[in-house]
């Protein structure tokens, strides 16, 4: 049996699909590829730095990082949670 090959996908709205194959390629593969094309992708190309998307302190929300980092995770597993097949 063949072993699987790790491989990185897009589907693109035209119903085209990329298919980069990591692993016979000589090439290290990006780690932060697809986050780099969807922020090309959206036109923001200052949101491929994952730390300049950490969470900041507004007028609705205070707190750490931490804190604000809590609060949207738990704001993503409500929003989640009628899709959750664990529950």
């Amino acid at each position: 049996m063949p072993t699987a090959e790790p491989f990185f996908r897009v589907e693109l709205p035209s119903g085209e699909h990329l298919l980069h194959r990591m692993a016979s390629n000589s090439r290290k593969h990006p780690l932060q590829f697809g986050r780099e094309v969807v922020a090309n992708i959206l036109g923001k190309p200052e949101l491929k730095d994952w730390k300049r998307c950490l969470p900041k302190s507004t007028a609705e929300r205070q707190g750490t990082e931490e804190q604000l980092e809590a609060l949207m995770t738990n704001e993503f597993k409500a929003a989640f949670a009628p899709f959750d097949p664990m529950r």
